[in-house]
């Protein structure tokens, strides 16, 4: 309509144009009232037919309950050269919107009847002025074709090597090993026994790395409290016997077993030891795993050895120490270490559903994949080792200074310059404190991990 009055009723239609245009303005205002059924009578018969048509077709497509607030004019194409449609002659339909029919035995509450009473009356909703929305700016703009760092790419593990058992990191030099340590029980112990496990870890330390002046090797051990009982439930599984490995009693014994250790494992605790440590009991184990690895950049190959051949041969006397100081150590492989950072970077993923059974679900299926074959190379995916580990998006909050994983906030403590020397098993060995015989770790929150960094430099 607009644009029929913009043509025939300009300022370039001269006097006719003026006319047409001031009949144009009174059948708009004529046109706001709903159309009766003796406006339909009264008009032209192909008009009545046309009229009822489109009218009839409309109810007939749109089954909804009418909005009195909106309605449509339809204008039907009249003969002849008058552009001006004949007021008597335009239908008004009702437009129609969905609704919500809520079942019988739902009822809207207090606060939903009181904003619709609000709406019935031109009111908005309380609150809805208050938003504080600023208008768009080119700067907000720009921000949606500008790519955020990503957090990935602060991650340094690039692609496992199995023929070395080491990590290639992100300079396409430096490799790292990967270990998983069984600690030493503290429970009972008497203070001399514990000096001379920690005189025996001391020299294993000393004795297994070369210092060096320029990019020195690296000692990174990492301990947590886990709740998750996977390779217990593996070692079980195993321990059965052939003639007994799939049978009913064994299947349902894994089962109830299974059941039990996830119980007993619940967030918060499964009761309270009033008696010995004074903390929250839960099942878990306490893993310790750890990293050995030095930046290899930009130097030569010292004695013609290459940086698998250094590295294997610093942790063979590593192991070598820690199993005279009584310490086992195994080498993890590739899909030791992605179950690792897998759990690590995924606290809680949600993808297959809200319970545990469904994490745990999700993290066997996200696993590392198999090898079909002994030495079978994998197609280049487009992926490195460590961009695999994550299937959400890590967010940073930078006035609480955390990290968010699947939601769940992480940040870290950072502890040096300490006034005077720890003493033996100060932060993971059971020492009494007062009426309680427990550790400094476990009264940390629950799935605390703890990082602590050794850098072998020159002492001269």
């Amino acid at each position: 309509m607009m644009d029929i009055w913009q043509q025939e009723a300009g300022d370039g239609g001269g006097a006719a144009g003026r006319n047409a245009g001031r009949q144009l303005l009174d059948a708009r205002q004529s046109l706001r009232r709903p159309l009766t059924d003796a406006d339909v009578q009264a008009a032209p018969v192909e008009q009545m037919r046309y009229t009822r048509t489109a009218r009839n077709e409309v109810h007939r497509q749109f089954q909804r309950l009418p909005n009195p607030d909106l309605v449509m004019y339809v204008y039907p194409h009249l003969a002849g050269t008058d552009p001006v449609p004949v007021p008597g002659y335009t239908t008004v339909f009702p437009l129609y919107q969905r609704i919500h029919n809520p079942a019988s035995d739902e009822q809207p509450d207090s606060w939903q009847r009181h904003v619709e009473a609000l709406r019935q009356a031109g009111i908005p909703e309380p609150g809805s002025a208050v938003h504080g929305r600023k208008p768009a700016t080119l700067a907000d703009e720009q921000a949606l074709y500008d790519v955020a760092p990503s957090f990935v790419e602060l991650l340094p593990w690039v692609e496992f090597m199995p023929e070395s058992k080491s990590m290639l990191l992100e300079d396409g030099q430096s490799v790292a090993a990967f270990f998983e340590l069984v600690p030493l029980g503290t429970e009972g112990r008497e203070p001399g026994w514990l000096a001379h496990a920690r005189d025996a870890l001391e020299n294993a330390l000393q004795d297994s790395f070369d210092e060096l002046d320029e990019n020195p090797w690296v000692l990174q051990l990492y301990a947590q409290d886990e709740p998750s009982f996977d390779q217990y439930m593996q070692t079980l599984r195993d321990y059965v016997q052939p003639r007994a490995r799939g049978s009913a009693f064994t299947e349902f014994y894994l089962r109830f077993f299974g059941h039990h250790m996830r119980a007993v494992a619940k967030p918060g605790g499964l009761f309270e030891d009033t008696v010995v440590t004074r903390l929250r009991w839960r099942g878990q184990t306490r893993r310790v795993r750890m990293v050995v690895y030095r930046r290899a950049a930009g130097q030569a190959n010292r004695r013609g050895q290459t940086p698998e051949q250094m590295l294997n041969i610093v942790c063979d006397r590593l192991c070598g120490g820690l199993a005279n100081a009584g310490i086992q150590a195994r080498r993890m492989v590739a899909a030791d270490v992605h179950d690792w950072l897998l759990r690590w970077f995924n606290p809680r993923p949600t993808l297959l559903g809200p319970g545990a059974e469904d994490r745990e679900r999700f993290y066997s299926l996200a696993r590392y994949p198999d090898e079909t074959e002994a030495g079978e190379i994998e197609l280049a995916s487009g992926r490195d080792f460590s961009q695999r580990l994550f299937f959400g998006q890590p967010r940073s909050d930078v006035a609480q200074g955390a990290w968010y994983f699947d939601g769940m906030p992480h940040r870290v403590l950072i502890t040096d310059r300490l006034r005077m020397p720890p003493g033996t098993g100060h932060l993971t060995g059971e020492t009494r404190k007062g009426d309680a015989i427990n550790t400094l770790f476990d009264q940390m929150p629950e799935d605390t991990l703890m990082c602590l960094t050794m850098v072998a430099t020159p002492q001269d």
